[in-house]
């Protein structure tokens, strides 16, 4: 009850600092202006693209926050330790959990309530179209999850760093690296075994599944393990007291299981199809067939020429699919039974 309080204290004083900040509401008000151009007015619009989706939407929003999350995140911690409050803070009966749950959950509320502000525009999409409400929801939580690993790893870089400046430069550097390599290491191709694994952590990859209504539960379990992680290193940082260092076992044996976790989670490539018409997913009358089916079943795959055999190989999605056929199907299903061809090179 006593921790409760001291994190409720310490949220409304975090939240009228942040509200008292008019470089705050400017920072949304350009995001969100941003964002709205990019969706409404840009060449590649919500208009222009013929169909009733939130995917731009949300594909937008993804690259906005990468910018915004780390702008109004820089300062929280490295400024309060420059002034002394962090310092005064530790001295009092008030745990460093608390000091950093009620940063990361006022800034949570605040990009909580810019996020909020995108959903007239959904509105606008569905009286354009018929939107499937049920994928979209699915984006949002999606556009949730990614924020808070942003959140998690700002508030780690600034408890790390000199200035706010810093902590803004270093946040990026981290987020590129992070976001950046899997769809690098696609693009310029896959040479190796270790490469492939990097590329099933891609976690801008998960995102696109989310923004169009499929859940991995190894991604999901990815973005919610780096959130967790890079909160225990935010407090493992600002321990300066022996009791405090006491705790550090502690810490790393809860970063530990939460790796474990996530590696079990690997193994198990299962998802959750979140859209009403079923694009994602087999539908009921697919799955009808494929039980009362007996045949072998022979599957093949044509692709274009600027996409290799290789990829398509490795794509998770169409892993998925084949599982989701073999789960259902009674007739004979191998491996085997899948063939890979190439339009052009047949001509």
């Amino acid at each position: 009850q006593v921790a409760l309080m001291n994190l409720g204290y310490l949220l409304k004083h975090e939240l009228k600092q942040h509200l008292k900040s008019w470089s705050l509401f400017i920072s949304m008000f350009l995001s969100i202006s941003i964002c709205g151009f990019f969706v409404w007015y840009s060449p590649y619009n919500i208009i222009l693209s013929g169909y009733a989706s939130a995917t731009y939407l949300f594909s937008t929003l993804y690259w906005i926050l990468l910018i915004y999350i780390p702008a109004i995140t820089m300062g929280s911690i490295c400024d309060e330790r420059n002034n002394g409050t962090l310092e005064l803070l530790q001295y009092k009966p008030i745990k460093i959990r608390d000091i950093i749950g009620a940063k990361w959950l006022s800034l949570f509320i605040i990009v909580f309530i810019t996020i909020i502000l995108t959903i007239p525009w959904c509105i606008t999409i569905s009286l354009m179209g018929n939107l499937d409400w049920l994928s979209t929801l699915c984006g949002y939580v999606g556009i949730l999850l990614h924020s808070s690993l942003i959140l998690s790893i700002s508030l780690f870089v600034s408890a790390k760093s000199k200035n706010s400046f810093n902590a803004l430069f270093y946040t990026w550097i981290i987020l590129l690296l992070l976001i950046g390599t899997p769809p690098a290491l696609q693009l310029f191709g896959i040479k190796s075994n270790w490469e492939i694994i990097i590329l099933r952590f891609n976690l801008h990859e998960y995102f696109k599944n989310m923004s169009r209504g499929v859940m991995y539960i190894h991604g999901t379990s990815l973005y919610i393990a780096i959130t967790t992680i890079f909160n225990i290193l935010t407090a493992q940082s600002l321990a300066n007291t022996q009791k405090q260092r006491g705790a550090t076992i502690r810490r790393f044996i809860a970063i530990a299981t939460i790796l474990l976790i996530v590696i079990g989670t690997y193994f198990f490539p299962i998802k959750a199809a979140f859209t009403l018409s079923h694009k994602f997913s087999l539908s009921p009358t697919t799955t009808k067939v494929l039980k009362e089916n007996s045949l072998p079943i022979h599957i093949n795959i044509y692709y274009s020429e600027n996409i290799s055999e290789q990829d398509i190989r490795y794509s998770r999605d169409l892993f998925m699919l084949l599982r989701s056929i073999r789960s259902e199907s009674n007739a004979p299903f191998t491996t085997k039974t899948i063939k890979i061809n190439n339009p052009e090179s047949e001509r």
